[in-house]
């Protein structure tokens, strides 16, 4: 409120809890922390703004939402969904302009003109054509930036810049293509805690994380296992590295309905956060290593493909049954070379059981 004090009042419980998991905190044998580790920005927006995607009921909707319907090394398509809301009483016409650049060039450009009802809020869609685009790729991690401005009367009410690259992830006979070309990756997992500060890393250490993981020659990272700082997902943006985002679980499944609830939200707040991320190959919609009933496998790959309701949307899991792509740790192999699946298959951690981890692979 102008004028007055304002107080912002957090309160944060980290009391162990069998509805949040991802596991009794007696039981689990990694740390997760409680508390504000990362940033925290407050936005103050104007009656008419772009929204918040996290904040919004449509599926697959709020904030800006940028897909790739054609992708080549002769053009690209761009789509960009935008969702304005206009909380005055009353009508207004605004105008929605999305200016693509590339280091600092202007690549193309496109504008639409809407009016809004009174208390109401609504997606404009809109398309640019890149010709001969700088596709994505590990080796090189083009990006573009696309700036949204929304205007009213020729003044800018709001304006958001997002940081996309161009790339096109696809399989075929289980054979994964990136742009069209047969890729193979290896990498690593990552957990984002760090000695005495635990998961408090600073932008720059998440950074140098992916600085390290990419200077030891891996194209590939597996986040466990829950989302991890967006400053790493940036990072992994601009330095190229292929990423599987994951919600959090781990070794504990809860039939209380309380504890579906949070993941199934979980399974749609991250898609939400990382939907723009040129990194993202998968959303591992697994609680890893839970058993998981069938329906509830099918409850979260069917918010994963509404959420991303597009070709190269994949979903990743632990369990054979209903995932797009098969996440296997070698430690839980069984079997041989004809029980491997019929589907694009990852193996999902390597040389812990085989190096002294409990003495089990010796």
């Amino acid at each position: 409120k102008p004028g007055q004090q304002n107080i912002v009042y957090v309160r944060l419980d980290n009391t162990d809890s069998e509805i949040t998991g991802p596991k009794p905190l007696k039981d689990l044998d990694f740390n997760t922390y409680g508390g504000i580790y990362r940033d925290v920005f407050l936005l103050v927006k104007a009656p008419v703004h772009i929204t918040d995607e996290q904040y919004e009921d449509q599926v697959a909707g709020g904030g800006i939402f940028i897909t790739y319907p054609e992708v080549s090394e002769t053009k690209a398509t761009i789509r960009v969904q935008t969702h304005i809301r206009n909380t005055k009483e009353k009508a207004c016409r605004v105008r929605v302009e999305q200016i693509l650049t590339k280091n600092d060039s202007l690549i193309t450009s496109a504008e639409e003109t809407l009016k809004l009802a009174a208390s109401s809020g609504h997606h404009v869609t809109q398309s640019l054509e890149v010709p001969q685009p700088s596709l994505w790729t590990p080796q090189t991690p083009d990006l573009y930036t696309l700036e949204t401005l929304v205007k009213e009367n020729n003044r800018i009410i709001d304006r958001q810049l997002t940081r996309r690259g161009i790339r096109k992830f696809e399989f075929k006979d289980n054979k994964l293509y990136l742009n069209g070309q047969e890729t193979f990756l290896r990498g690593v997992n990552r957990h984002q805690e760090y000695p005495y500060i635990g998961y408090a890393l600073s932008n720059d250490a998440s950074y140098r994380d992916a600085y390290k993981i990419k200077q030891a020659g891996f194209d590939y990272v597996r986040l466990s296992h829950y989302p991890h700082s967006t400053a790493f997902m940036d990072a992994c943006d601009e330095l190229g590295l292929v990423v599987i985002d994951a919600i959090l679980g781990w070794q504990y499944y809860n039939e209380n309905e309380a504890f579906r609830s949070q993941v199934l939200q979980s399974c749609r707040d991250l898609i939400r956060r990382d939907r723009n991320h040129a990194s993202v190959l998968a959303w591992e919609v697994s609680l890893n290593e839970s058993w998981m009933p069938e329906e509830f496998i099918d409850s979260l790959t069917s918010i994963a493909h509404r959420e991303y309701p597009f070709d190269d949307c994949h979903t990743a899991g632990w369990q054979r049954y209903g995932f797009d792509i098969f996440l296997q740790a070698r430690q839980h192999r069984i079997g041989d070379e004809e029980s491997l699946p019929d589907k694009p298959y990852i193996v999902s951690e390597y040389g812990d059981w085989e190096y002294y981890a409990m003495n089990a692979g010796l």
